[in-house]
């Protein structure tokens, strides 16, 4: 037996609606299924009347930064974002807190609903994040997937830094026994504990999923499972994943452009100079305004530059660091006027978290 189980944090009214409407959803695509809804806040908005098994799990945690010991060591993996063009790459890498740190919460949902699955008898499980909204025949595609997958069933499987692959978890089919072995983490330190024993030491899921599934390779007999190579948006282009989305980090990772980045040719670091990432990543023109002054005198323009940028458009400028630099930007785009502002010097450069590497 199976059993679809939705991930939830369902903190106010319009995350209920969007809930609701899944819940339709899977009724409709999957009606012979038993539907389970795991909640982490404490207020069920009545979904639990619509659903077959109501769980609510309130004792998630924010982890912290990581142990000096691990970023000493090297070990530890920190998450970026890239746009890679003809020149080389330009990486974006995250904060050491404060983006990732719901991780322990994403990780324990499938331990509880592992543990809850087979406690009920249903031997595997499709898991959805609670703020997608399903093309109907893609949800049946995904549904006579995940039926003929055996121990898990990946939605968008893909490599990202060569030598691990990561997957998309907005939705995705495992067996209960995938996570045999692992127990929920309370605190920093278990957290810590579950990288050294699968071998990542970081806090995105994505990565922690597929590193649970190769360390499970080696202690469970027969393993085997369906990949879609790919992103899930690319694979499954109709349906909207991911629909509501916290104000923060993520929605303003390209945004203020252009994105000032140390530069690293040939493999050294450079302190004398900085580049000027410009990239239009939106569907509408983006009109950029950039200037560079010293911070001694700011009178003194060093650098002016104003540009319509074209979806999909970048360039890079190269700038000398000499002394230093004050950068001022303003970004206008549909009537919306941001403006962004940054000091750097040769000090200062090396521990900025946006890179260019020439390749």
């Amino acid at each position: 037996m199976n059993i679809v189980f939705i991930d939830s944090y369902i903190s106010d009214n319009k995350r209920a609606e969007t809930c609701k409407k899944l819940i339709k959803q899977v009724r409709e695509v999957f009606p012979e299924y038993k539907l389970g809804l795991l909640n982490k806040y404490n207020n069920s908005f009545e979904l639990d009347a619509l659903v077959d098994y109501y769980f609510y799990y309130g004792d998630g945690f924010m982890v912290g930064e990581p142990p000096q010991y691990l970023l000493d060591s090297g070990k530890y993996e920190r998450g970026f974002v890239y746009h890679k063009n003809g020149l080389g790459v330009f990486e974006n890498w995250v904060p050491l807190i404060g983006v990732t740190d719901h991780v322990a919460s994403i990780y324990n949902s499938f331990i509880i609903t592992s543990k809850i699955a087979k406690f009920l008898g249903f031997d595997k499980i499709f898991k959805i994040e609670y703020d997608t909204d399903f093309d109907i025949d893609e949800l049946i595609q995904m549904k006579v997937d995940f039926v003929h997958s055996k121990d898990y069933y990946l939605l968008g499987k893909r490599w990202e830094r060569n030598k691990n692959y990561i997957t998309d978890v907005h939705a995705l089919g495992y067996n209960v026994r995938l996570f045999d072995g692992f127990d929920l983490v309370k605190n920093d330190d278990d957290w810590w504990d579950l990288c050294e024993k699968i071998g990542y030491y970081g806090k995105w899921i994505e990565y922690v999923i597929p590193h649970i599934i190769e360390y499970q390779r080696k202690n469970l007999d027969n393993l085997e499972g369906t990949e879609l190579e790919g992103r899930c948006h690319v694979n499954f282009p109709k349906t909207k994943f991911d629909t509501i989305n916290s104000d923060g980090y993520w929605n303003s990772i390209w945004k203020d452009i252009p994105k000032p980045c140390k530069i690293i040719e040939n493999g050294i670091e450079l302190t004398n100079e900085i580049n000027l990432y410009y990239w239009n990543n939106s569907v509408d023109i983006l009109n950029v305004e950039c200037t560079i002054t010293t911070t001694k005198n700011k009178n003194e323009i060093i650098y002016d530059k104003s540009v319509n940028l074209n979806p999909g458009a970048w360039f890079v400028d190269r700038i000398p660091l000499d002394e230093e630099i004050f950068i001022k930007i303003v970004n206008e785009k549909n009537g919306e006027v941001r403006e962004k502002y940054w000091v750097f010097g040769k000090q200062n450069i090396t521990k900025h978290n946006m890179i260019f590497k020439y390749e």
